[in-house]
């Protein structure tokens, strides 16, 4: 043995360890707020938000099926003043980084080796599904591998040394993984059967054997209380929510899509444990080194199972036998959420394997033990590389397929740094819907920056220019900003992420209040209106006055008809929602028999945008169905505000509506 190895040898393994630790952090560093881009995990970022602001306080989380300890943590960090809407990814990176010392000590707990407590520590720490997953995304089912895997190393310790107490203290993370997501019941359950069976015969554990387990099962449901008491105050509520995500279950299970989701719960995981973090889902993506990781997974659990521990064995079994039949939740990244839990136990048993063959190198000849060492941490250290290289090459694809979230999230911030009580008006969800981290992103970012944003279709931003005079910012798709231009001049910023932004048809500008919007072609003036319209004036809620209608004498069944109404606003009015509303109506049978209700001002100029001396000549369309009887008509003309459908009062009229006769034929 050279001088060399005696010395690395001396150095104790929890530096190590630590040394380890530190080098998992620094891989989770790199892009950790933009790969992959944010998306709903921001919602209980904001409900923690909404928590530390004392505005509610809730039994679960966002999602019913989740608990509360993850959104009141990040209410603790919001009222420690970190106001950093992606505050949620340092806390699940800090869990991942941690995930990596309690896999070695589970490891080293269920097998007294050092050197396999090490491998899997390794694995883990460079595993690029667990770092993209469970250190980039703010969410609470992004906690589970950290409290599973502390559960199952407390367990193990309390059957090591025979103590109850440290059964009942493996409950808190199990209950925790349960709030954090309710799958990790499967390792719960696979954990509590493996103690239930091995502690028949321990001096302490069995004394009251079953008591103890049964003791933790509760204990772990005591955790989950708040969960289980908001589902009895809500007639299990819980379960009408997953069965709205019809994506999560299988609704109708059958032999065939057990088969199929058993194929690619599989694929999945190998995937997930070899570090194939892109292409397609099919086993094509496991050829070459992936295939070594699967055959390292085989032997692992294989030889684990027959001299360690069955308690991987009994982890992994529910998930195969009952996950496939309830689910078809599989794929990768974002949605590998349901076995990401399972890597450090998969770990694990190549660790145990892999250090079985390096203890077994002192039956080779003195003289080739040394290289049989070698080679032993080279392969190791490989499998390491692997990980590391399989995560930047996909940065590198995020990046060059401009499917980060860093233009998006640094747009947002911009518009929080540099604001002065202007809002922010934002392209309507469904005309950003391909960018990742919309809507999520601006939402949370301008909720927590306090900064008044609404998400609208290019026409309603339009009126609402008109209706606040003042600066603003817009976020708008390429095809939203052509429209706006139309109306009014905007200025588009030049910085970095808008130049990313400009790639993905999409872009941040300020609104140049000093120039004055164009308005539509349908504001006239009093002299453009016809004289025959300026007959019998009405006004409705005392502000707003119809100067007249050009509403035709007959119309013809089967048939549509178009009339115009003008309108003049002389008084303010209360900020709402006005509709403008024409129906004809039969007076005989008191049926309604078509109508058209539109927002005044065609949505780009809303009613309290309307000036003094302005008339705004208002169209309506209506189609007569071809199976009405011939006769006398009414047109029924008035407005109401939505939501609350409340009626401008019309002087001397009981349903503050005026009348115009109309002759179907």
């Amino acid at each position: 043995m050279t001088p060399l190895v005696m010395r690395l040898r001396r150095i104790p393994f929890a530096y190590w360890l630590g040394l380890l630790t530190f080098f998992a952090l620094l891989l989770r560093v790199p892009y950790w707020d933009v790969i992959p881009a944010s998306y709903d995990e921001l919602n209980t970022t904001v409900h923690g938000f909404l928590i530390a602001q004392g505005k509610i306080l809730p039994l679960v989380g966002d999602d019913a099926y989740a608990g509360p300890f993850y959104p009141y943590l990040l209410a603790g960090l919001f009222g420690l003043g970190l106001n950093n809407p992606m505050i949620g990814r340092v806390v699940i990176m800090i869990a991942g980084v941690l995930t990596i010392p309690v896999t070695y000590a589970w490891v080293y707990a269920l097998s007294r080796n050092k050197a396999a407590a090490f491998i899997a520590a390794l694995l883990v720490a460079t595993n690029p599904d667990l770092i993209l997953v469970n250190s980039h995304i703010g969410g609470a089912s992004f906690l589970v591998p950290f409290f599973t895997t502390l559960f199952l190393y407390l367990l193990t310790e309390a059957l090591r040394r025979d103590h109850p107490g440290w059964l009942v203290l493996a409950a808190v993370p199990g209950g925790l993984a349960l709030q954090s997501n309710p799958i990790s019941v499967l390792v719960i359950i696979g954990g509590l059967l493996w103690i239930f069976w091995k502690t028949r015969g321990h001096e302490h554990l069995g004394r009251r054997w079953p008591m103890w387990g049964m003791v933790t099962g509760l204990a772990v449901c005591f955790i989950y209380s708040p969960v289980i008491i908001y589902n009895i105050a809500t007639q299990l509520d819980t379960v009408n929510v997953v069965q709205e995500r019809s994506y999560l279950w299988e609704d109708n299970p059958t032999l065939y899509t057990t088969e199929n989701n058993l194929k690619r719960l599989s694929l999945q995981t190998a995937r997930q444990v070899s570090g194939v973090v892109a292409g397609s889902e099919t086993i094509r993506a496991l050829v070459g080194v992936p295939l070594f990781f699967v055959l390292l997974m085989v032997a692992g659990l294989i030889y684990t199972t027959r001299y360690v521990s069955a308690l991987p064995l009994i982890i992994l079994l529910p998930f195969w036998v009952l996950l496939p039949v309830v689910s078809s939740h599989y794929g990768f990244l974002s949605v590998g959420r349901f076995t990401t839990q399972l890597v450090p136990v998969w770990t694990a048993v190549i660790g145990i394997f892999l250090a079985a063959g390096m203890d077994r190198r002192q039956q080779v000849a003195r003289g080739a033990a040394g290289w049989a060492l070698a080679v032993y941490v080279v392969l190791v250290l490989c499998l390491g590389l692997w990980h590391v290289r399989s995560l930047f090459n996909y940065y590198e694809f995020a990046n060059r397929t401009h499917i980060s979230g860093w233009d998006i999230l640094e747009l947002s911030r911009y518009v929080v740094r540099e604001n002065n009580g202007e809002p922010i008006y934002i392209s309507a969800i469904d005309d950003l819907s391909y960018l990742d981290g919309v809507p999520y992103v601006p939402k949370a970012v301008f909720v927590i920056g306090d900064i008044y944003h609404e998400f609208l279709p290019a026409q309603q931003i339009i009126g609402r220019l008109f209706e606040h005079s003042e600066p603003a910012f817009l976020l708008l798709s390429d095809h939203d900003a052509a429209i706006v231009s139309q109306t009014a001049a905007l200025t588009w910023l030049d910085i970095p992420a808008n130049e990313e932004a400009r790639q993905r048809q999409y872009g941040l500008y300020r609104l140049d209040a000093r120039t004055p919007l164009v308005k539509p072609e349908f504001v006239v003036s009093r002299k453009d209106v016809p004289l025959a319209h300026l007959e019998g004036e009405t006004t409705f809620g005392g502000s707003v006055m119809l100067t007249g209608c050009d509403v035709p004498a007959t119309a013809a069944v089967g048939e549509g008809f178009t009339f115009y109404c003008y309108w003049e606003k002389h008084d303010q009015v209360p900020l709402d929602t006005y509709i403008g509303f024409a129906h004809l109506f039969d007076p005989v049978t008191g049926t309604l028999v078509t109508q058209d209700d539109h927002l005044l001002g065609q949505e780009r100029y809303p009613l309290n945008a309307w000036q003094p001396q302005e008339i705004i000549r208002e169209r309506y369309t209506l189609e007569i169905p071809a199976n009405t009887t011939p006769g006398a008509y009414q047109l029924l003309l008035g407005i109401y505000t939505w939501p609350s459908l409340e009626r401008l009062t019309v002087q001397d009229e009981a349903d503050n509506i005026i009348r115009f006769p109309l002759e179907v034929q």
